[in-house]
């Protein structure tokens, strides 16, 4: 760590610079070093910046809109081609969230009963999974869950 940092401010990249209280934009000084370039020290944020007050809305989906979407489920189906291995390093390859334990279970399930559901989540996301598992030459499906 560099010795020119402060501790108290050991989370913030190399480069920052912590700004102190001082004067607005509109009063500092201009200062020019000489280069063309203008400026020449540090920079000051207007006063105000960033503003406060209330955010605005975000526009698209609303929560209920988005609460009462279908869910999908993710299959994935027994099959006598691949191994376990190969399974559990495929499952956890698409889809990230699952680690190998939970996919030696879901490979195991899918084993002894013939198919084991994978995760739930929303249509498009179902519908990539599975292809992507059906890539890697498994066999996945997707079905729709009722709430």
């Amino acid at each position: 760590m560099s010795s020119t940092m402060h501790t108290q401010h050991s989370c913030l990249p190399r480069r920052a610079v912590v700004m102190q209280e001082g004067p607005s934009v509109e009063e500092a000084p201009a200062t020019d070093n000489g280069d063309n370039r203008g400026g020449g020290g540090r920079r000051k944020l207007a006063a105000g910046w960033p503003p406060r007050g209330p955010r605005p809305k975000v526009r698209g989906e609303r929560r209920e809109d988005v609460d009462k979407a279908p869910c999908w489920s993710v299959l994935l189906h027994d099959d006598d081609v691949h191994t376990f291995v190969y399974c559990v390093m495929v499952i956890c390859s698409v889809v990230q969230t699952i680690k190998r334990c939970k996919a030696h279970a879901i490979t195991a399930q899918a084993n002894a009963k013939g198919a084991a559901m994978v995760t739930t989540t929303w249509n498009e996301k179902a519908t990539k999974y599975c292809s992507k598992l059906q890539e890697y030459g498994l066999t996945a499906s997707i079905c729709r869950v009722d709430k």
